[in-house]
This record gives C-alpha cells, sequence and structure tokens, in this order.
C-alpha cells in the first residue's frame, strides 16, 4: 500500500510541473500555432529564419519564447502580441510591418511577468511595448524586465 501511495505521488507531482519544449520552424503562420497550442510553461524554440505572422499572438498561458542556440530569427508582425499571462521573449528580432506596438500588456486573469531579453525592435512601430489599461484600479504587470534590447528608431 505504501508503494502505490508513493507512486501516486510521484506520478501526481511530475504532471504538475512538466512542460514541453516545442521546436517551431519558420514560416507564415507557424508562430501563432505554437502560441495557441502551447501549454503553462512551455518554451518556445524558435529555428533559424523568417517568421510571418498576419494576426495578433495572444499567450493565455505562461510560456518562453526563445531563438534556438546562436540562431538568426526575425518574426515579421504585420498586428502584435497581445500579452495576458506570463512571458519571455528571447534573442528574437521583432519587425512591425505595419504602423502599430510590437507587444501590447493588457489585462489577463491574474497580475503577470514580462521579460524581453536580448531582442531587437524594428520597423514602423508606433510603440515597440505597450502597457494598455482600461481598468486602472487592477494592476496586471508583476514585473517589467527589458535587458539587453535594441529599439531601432521607426522609419
Amino acid at each position: 500500500m505504501k508503494n502505490r501511495s508513493l507512486l501516486f505521488f510521484l506520478c501526481f507531482v511530475t504532471g504538475v510541473v512538466s512542460a514541453a519544449t516545442v521546436n517551431v520552424i519558420p514560416g507564415t503562420g507557424t508562430l501563432s500555432a505554437a502560441v495557441k497550442s502551447a501549454g503553462a510553461n512551455d518554451v518556445i524554440i524558435l529555428g533559424e529564419g523568417v517568421y510571418t505572422e498576419t494576426s495578433s499572438i495572444n499567450p493565455i498561458v505562461p510560456l518562453a519564447i526563445k531563438a534556438a542556440a546562436s540562431a538568426n530569427v526575425t518574426v515579421n508582425m504585420s498586428s502584435r502580441f497581445e500579452i495576458k499571462a506570463s512571458t519571455s521573449f528571447v534573442g528574437i528580432r521583432m519587425v512591425a510591418t505595419g504602423e502599430t506596438e510590437i507587444i501590447r500588456l493588457v489585462p489577463g486573469d491574474a497580475p503577470y511577468d514580462l521579460t524581453v531579453e536580448g531582442c531587437k525592435f524594428d520597423g514602423p512601430y508606433t510603440r515597440a511595448i505597450r502597457v494598455y489599461n482600461t481598468d486602472q484600479s487592477v494592476p496586471y504587470v508583476n514585473k517589467l524586465m527589458i535587458s539587453d534590447d535594441i529599439f531601432y528608431a521607426p522609419a
């Protein structure tokens, strides 16, 4: 009986902390498809190349979106990332192909964190990162960390 209880406990604990690493190939809509199907705390790894996104990408679970080691990754956005859960971006060049913000922080189900590390922002964006709040009484960003990033002046 003790062995069954221990086995059940181990299965329960490992199920709670598991997260997937999802490798994504360049193309049109491949990043948004990966974000839509992501589970909590998944790590989305972008392979070398250009990703084209024509609609908003809306992470609703905590996740990380990272360039593969030593990969040159460009995400061309005609819309934006609309963040509602803890998200981190690492090593990605994000290019606005229309006049919009690239990352918009909006209220989610609970306060969240945003990390942007080693990224480049380019294109005719109106704002690289925008905190958008229609309800000023509810704080929704716990931590905003921006490090080692480059913001090119909009054209």
